[in-house]
């Protein structure tokens, strides 16, 4: 879990992030409230599609080519932009990972880098209770 500092906004703002593109886990983005417990969630992002969980086996397979050892030597991103409501609290970034039976294991389940709350204006969805 990654935790940002207070926000304190005026008005709903844009935030964006580089999340990976190939992640076996999912990332869940909550406000937290003033005794610092989950309020609610702001957005949701899935596992690449590279990543197939298999409820039964509690297992996952990757559409990976075994022959190719660069597969794995760069890691892509994607720009990620989420409108974060206005109001007091801070952010918790919260990643899932899911069980894998696979030892040798190259690829993280989710890295986020580069996270800018743009103070550019958005629309964010009605909150619940509100």
């Amino acid at each position: 879990m990654l935790l940002s500092p207070e926000t304190n906004l005026a008005a709903d703002s844009l935030l964006m992030f580089n999340l990976s593109t190939q992640r076996s886990g999912s990332l869940d983005v909550y406000a937290t409230s003033a005794v610092g417990h989950f309020a609610f969630r702001i957005a949701t992002f899935a596992p690449s599609s590279a990543v197939t969980y298999n409820e039964t086996a509690f297992n996952m397979t990757y559409d990976n080519n075994d022959n190719d050892d660069d597969a794995n030597a760069t890691m892509a991103f994607t720009t990620e932009f989420v409108c974060v409501p206005r109001d007091s609290y801070k952010l918790a970034f919260v990643a899932s990972a899911m069980y894998s039976a696979i030892e040798d294991l190259e690829q993280p389940d989710v890295v986020i880098k580069d996270v800018v709350l743009t103070g550019t204006p958005c629309t964010a969805p009605a909150l619940p209770g509100k």
